[in-house]
Order: C-alpha cells, then structure tokens, then sequence
C-alpha cells in the first residue's frame, strides 16, 4: 500500500511539474505578443545591450 501511495504522489508530482511549465511557455508567448501588439517591441530591442567578451570587463571591484 504503501508503495501505491508514493507512486500516486510521484505522478501527482510530475503532473504538477509539467502544468507548470506549460503555463510558463504560455505565459511568455502571451507576454511576447502582447509588447508586440503595443508596439513596444522597438524600444525594447534599441534598449536592450549586446553581450561582449567576458575578458574585457573593467575590474573596478576586485580589490576588497
């Protein structure tokens, strides 16, 4: 019995899981094509920075 019971647990479990994700992918495609439609996908894309080469950052703080 009692290893019936983790079982359920365990799909119950990963069902939840797997519902979780989905609602994330949704909840972000529904986010992408809201900004869309309110025309802010512009702004968004001239503020957003471009990723450079790690290496090159200035290490202003590594002198505690």
């Amino acid at each position: 019995m009692n290893c019936v019971v983790f079982l359920y647990f365990v799909y119950v479990g990963a069902l939840l899981c797997a519902i979780g994700f989905l609602s994330a992918i949704i909840v972000g495609l529904l986010d992408k094509f809201g900004v869309k439609q309110l025309g802010q996908d512009v702004s968004l894309q001239q503020d957003s920075k471009k990723l450079v080469n790690v290496a090159s950052f200035i290490f202003n703080y590594s002198h505690f």
